[in-house]
């Protein structure tokens, strides 16, 4: 009679180690993002200048060149009123806003080389100013700047903001009428 109360006791510790084990289910997720936002924030804008025709008419290359943290500096012959020591802002770079990018992920910035601005209601053989030599930076980062083929990363929440500076050359021997010069430029970024 001793045996049959072993082996009862021995199904008792088996079926109770059974009854113990649990599953449970994982979950995983992955969001696919190959888009972004860019918004222009801020157009960019040379001030005012004078351009006196007499100086043209030279061998000099003359341009104002903007930087991206809105310094104007200028060669050959063409007037500012920086050069007159003034205190007024006399320009202010392009700001561009990229939002709703991955964060950490690197961009590759592609601008224009050379694009024209023409007097709103110029006649024919009024001259033109040539856009070209775009500069960037980020405007949490002054020191770092980019050019077109360079590699922008944004930051931790996948936004990065850039300001962008570029010069603007005048023909010599041309007449400038006056008033306001427009056009357009192309920014392009892509993973």
């Amino acid at each position: 009679m001793f045996r049959p109360i072993i082996l009862s006791f021995f199904f008792s510790l088996s079926a109770s180690s059974i009854a113990n084990a649990t599953s449970v289910l994982g979950s995983a997720s992955l969001t696919v993002q190959n888009s972004f936002s860019v918004e222009q924030t801020q157009s960019i804008n040379f001030g005012n200048v004078l351009i006196s025709n007499t100086y043209l008419a030279s061998t000099y290359d003359s341009s104002v060149i903007l930087s991206p943290q809105g310094e104007l500096t200028t060669t050959g012959k063409i007037l500012t009123s920086n050069d007159k020591h003034s205190q007024n802002t006399l320009g202010s770079p392009a700001v561009f806003s990229i939002s709703n990018s991955v964060p950490f992920i690197d961009l590759t910035l592609d601008v224009s080389h050379h694009t024209e601005l023409v007097h709103i209601a110029a006649k024919a053989n009024n001259g033109r100013l040539h856009l070209s030599r775009f500069i960037a930076s980020s405007t949490h980062n002054t020191i770092q700047q980019y050019i077109s083929g360079d590699t922008i990363s944004t930051d931790e929440t996948g936004i990065i903001e850039l300001a962008f500076g570029a010069s603007v050359t005048f023909d010599d021997d041309t007449e400038y009428d006056e008033g306001l010069y427009k056009g357009t430029y192309s920014i392009q970024l892509h993973y």
